[in-house]
C-alpha cells in the first residue's frame, strides 16, 4: 500500500523560519510516496526550495473562516464540549476563564480549518494517510478535532520550545495541551530535557518519544588554522539568545579575535551600537539573516576555532550547535534546555545558565593551550555528533516509527 504524509508547519516552505524542517523533509520525501505540506501561514510570501516529490497545499491560508459568532451558533455543543474538557484539565483555570473569549476563538478557527482539511484528504483505499504537525500549536489542534470526530485514525506532533514550556507562554498557560495529548498517538520531543519536563506533568507519559532534530554530514572544515582566532555564533537576535553576553565577554578578551555572528532579528540595531564599545583587538561581523546553505559553505571553507551559544533557554539541542559539531568545531554554551545533550566533555565546555562572562573570556584567552585546540578533540566532537545527531540515521528512524506505528518509549 502506498503512503501519503500530511505535514502541518507554521509557515515552511514559505518565509525564513523553521529552517530545521529543510533537513527532515529530505528524508520524509524519500520514505513516503507522497508528502503534502500544509503551512498555517505564508510568512513573507517567499517560497524556499523543497523536494520535487513534495506538494504544497494552501488549505489553511486559503480557508475562509466564518465569524466566531456564526461558528458558536452552528457548533455550540461541540465548542462547549472542548471548552469544558480544557477547563476540567487545566491547572490555570483562572487564566482560562479570564481569557475564555480568545479560547473560543482558537476553537472556532481550529474547527473551521479542520473542515477545510477534511476536503483535501486522500480517500483512495490503496493509499494510507499519515498526519504530522511539526508543533503543538493550531496544527495539532486541527488534527485533534479531526481525530475526535473520527475523520482520521492517528496523528503525531513534535514539541520544541514555545509549545513545550509553560514558562514561555503568557500567564504560564499552554493552551489545549490536554486535548492534543489525549488525541494524538505520539508526542515527539526533540530533547531528553523536554521528555523529563513532560514526565513531571504526568500527562499521558506513555505517549512520549525522543527524536532529535538533526543535521547532515556536510564534509570537513579546512585543516589550516587562521592567524587570528575565529569565534562563531548563530541565532536570531532576540533577547533570550543573550548575544549581549558574548559582547560583554569579548570586552575582556586580550587576544585578537574575529567574531562572526549569523542571524538577524529585532535587536540588530541595538547590538550594532554595542559593537562600537569592543576593544580594537576584536573584529566583529554581524552577518544578518543568512541561509543555511551559506552557513554550511562557510564552515566548509573556513577554520573556526570555537562556536559559542549563551542562550537563556532552548527546547532542544540547537541545530546551530549540531551544524558546528558536524564539522568538528568545539562548542561552549549554557546549560539551558537540551544544550547539555550536545555540549559534553566530549564536545566542549558546558557553562552554568547564569553564565559568568569572565569565564567565557578566560576560555578564549587560554584556548591555544587547551585540549580543545587539537585535531584529536575536533575528531571527537564530530564522532559525538555522528553518534547522536546524524540526520540520515535519526530521521530514518523517525520514519520507521511513523510508518510502523511502533514508537520507542521513554
Amino acid at each position: 500500500m502506498k503512503s501519503a504524509l500530511y505535514l502541518i508547519t507554521t509557515e515552511y516552505p514559505y518565509g525564513t523560519s523553521e529552517t530545521f524542517i529543510e533537513n527532515e523533509i529530505k528524508i520524509l520525501a524519500k520514505r513516503f510516496d507522497k508528502v503534502y505540506l500544509l503551512p498555517l501561514s505564508k510568512g513573507n510570501g517567499k517560497c524556499r526550495e523543497y523536494p520535487s516529490t513534495v506538494s504544497i497545499l494552501d488549505t489553511f491560508t486559503n480557508c475562509r473562516l466564518p465569524r466566531v459568532s456564526v461558528n458558536i451558533f452552528r457548533r455550540f455543543g461541540y465548542i462547549l464540549k472542548l471548552l469544558m474538557m480544557e477547563l476540567l484539565h487545566t491547572n490555570k483555570k483562572k487564566y482560562f476563564v479570564k481569557n475564555v473569549k480568545s479560547m473560543i476563538g482558537i476553537i472556532s478557527s481550529g474547527i473551521s480549518k479542520a473542515e477545510c482539511l477534511k476536503k483535501e484528504l486522500n480517500v483512495n483505499p490503496l493509499v494510507k494517510n499519515y498526519y504530522y504537525s511539526f508543533w503543538m500549536n493550531e496544527g495539532a489542534f486541527i488534527l485533534s478535532v479531526l481525530k475526535d470526530k473520527k475523520l482520521i485514525d492517528d496523528f503525531v506532533f513534535r514539541v520544541l520550545g514555545y509549545d513545550l514550556y509553560d514558562e514561555r507562554r503568557d500567564g504560564g498557560y499552554m493552551p489545549f495541551r490536554y486535548i492534543n495529548f489525549k488525541m494524538t498517538s505520539r508526542v515527539i520531543c526533540i530533547s531528553q530535557d523536554g521528555v523529563n519536563y513532560l514526565v513531571k506533568k504526568n500527562l499521558f507519559p506513555d505517549k512520549l518519544t525522543l527524536s532529535y532534530l538533526s543535521v547532515y554530514d556536510n564534509g570537513n572544515a579546512p585543516l589550516a588554522k587562521p592567524v587570528e582566532f575565529t569565534l562563531v555564533s548563530c541565532s536570531n537576535l532576540i533577547p533570550l539568545k543573550r548575544i549581549h553576553l558574548i559582547i560583554e565577554a569579548l570586552k575582556k578578551v586580550t587576544i585578537p579575535v574575529t567574531w562572526i555572528h549569523f542571524g538577524g532579528g529585532v535587536l540588530e540595531k541595538e547590538l550594532n551600537n554595542q559593537l562600537k564599545l569592543l576593544p580594537a583587538n576584536i573584529h566583529p561581523e554581524l552577518k544578518g539573516q543568512t541561509s543555511n546553505s551559506e552557513i554550511i559553505e562557510f564552515y566548509r571553507n573556513n577554520f573556526v576555532n570555537l562556536f559559542i551559544h549563551l542562550s537563556e533557554t532552548e527546547g532542544g539541542a540547537p541545530v546551530a550547535l549540531q551544524e558546528a559539531a558536524s564539522f568538528g568545531i568545539p562548542l561552549i554554551g549554557t546549560d539551558a534546555g537540551g544544550i547539555s545533550e550536545i555540549i559534553t566533555g566530549e564536545t566542549g565546555v558546558l557553562l552554568p545558565a547564569d553564565v559568568d562572562v569572565e569565564r567565557v573570556a578566560a576560555i578564549i584567552n587560554n584556548f591555544n593551550s587547551d585540549k580543545m585546540n587539537t585535531m584529536e578533540f575536533r575528531q571527537q566532537v564530530k564522532a559525538y555528533w555522528y553518534k547522536n545527531f546524524n540526520a540520515e540515521i535519526n530521521y530514518n528512524q523517525l520514519c520507521d516509527m511513523i510508518l510502523s506505528g511502533k514508537f520507542t518509549t521513554i
